[in-house]
């Protein structure tokens, strides 16, 4: 599997980190998001990401809000919808990244 790590802005300015996995050939068939527990990071899901990808899955593990490599109070989160929005901007970014490499399964 390809293994890259990058960054990336929340709507509210903090800076997130992110580990993504992708198959090393053929076509992607789909997005998985790993998403780890309270005070770990998407690191430790290397495994989960070695399966999915061989499966053909591009992978994306970000690290919450204060957690990992991320900015913010560590292991805090104020409110959860932060996170889903957090998602939601990693979402569209997978998304706009993965355009044009689908597989029809």
């Amino acid at each position: 599997m390809k293994e890259r790590e990058d960054r990336f802005q929340s709507a509210a300015g903090l800076d997130l980190f992110c580990r993504q996995w992708m198959p090393m050939t053929g076509p992607v068939r789909g997005i998985v998001f790993i998403l780890h527990g309270l005070s770990e990071h998407g690191g430790r899901y290397r495994h989960v990401a070695a399966a999915l990808t061989a499966a053909g899955f591009a992978c994306y593990a970000p690290d919450h809000r204060g957690h990992g490599k991320s900015g913010g109070t560590r292991a805090y989160i104020a409110d959860g919808r932060l996170v889903i929005d957090d998602l939601n901007e990693l979402y569209r970014r997978a998304r706009a990244a993965q355009a044009g490499s689908w597989s029809r399964c």
